[in-house]
């Protein structure tokens, strides 16, 4: 079975790796489960939004939703249909010019009132907020807390740009910040939604 790698869940410890192959043409999910020394016999190990190809048999486990397909053996077949689309995207979106140097504008320094969209609980907001606070006291900054992946994050932060730009009291700067992560993590902030309205801000 040929599919896309949407999750990847491995315990410490555990003999057995549970995955999620995905159908991007049919929007279709299922259930994968290999053991620790099938996964770890591919090198690197795969990543979420990795294209592979799994021999196995199906199985039906009750306890864990029924049918999944547990792996004898998995390889990997190229980047994933997820980085194909965002390398399409930005190849359409450089197109049209979005990122052409002569749209950036000089940041302000230091900005003294700063929009920063993140996730509140999320370790970039706290390095965020302790290096700013160290480097620059005194800032003011206003935070927008929205989700940093998943399929409802590009909604999100789509939403936080468009409320910072009809703030009555605009900032000086936008500043998004989230960690790092698999390129499957990462998709919302190449959204194409995203995208489009950074480009539009007027902040």
């Amino acid at each position: 079975v040929e599919g896309q790698l949407s999750q990847v869940n491995i315990r410490p410890g555990a003999s057995q790796v549970f995955m999620s192959l995905r159908d991007v043409s049919a929007d279709a999910t299922l259930s994968l489960v290999a053991s620790t020394k099938v996964f770890q016999a591919l090198q690197p190990p795969p990543e979420p939004g990795a294209r592979v190809v799994v021999l196995g048999k199906f199985e039906f486990w009750a306890k864990r939703g029924g049918l999944h397909l547990r792996a004898r053996a998995i390889k990997a077949v190229g980047l994933g249909e997820l980085l194909a689309q965002l390398e399409r995207l930005r190849a359409t979106l450089a197109a049209e010019g979005l990122f052409d140097e002569r749209r950036k504008r000089p940041l302000p320094y230091p900005p003294r009132r700063i929009a920063l969209i993140t996730a509140g609980d999320s370790a970039a907001y706290a390095d965020f907020m302790k290096i700013s606070n160290a480097r620059w006291g005194g800032l003011h900054i206003v935070h927008y807390n929205v989700l940093v992946q998943g399929e409802q994050a590009p909604e999100e932060i789509v939403a936080a740009l468009k409320r910072v730009n009809e703030s009555d009291t605009a900032p000086d700067v936008v500043v998004m910040v989230r960690g790092g992560g698999s390129a499957y993590d990462l998709a919302a902030w190449s959204d194409e939604r995203v995208v489009r309205a950074v480009a539009g801000s007027r902040v």
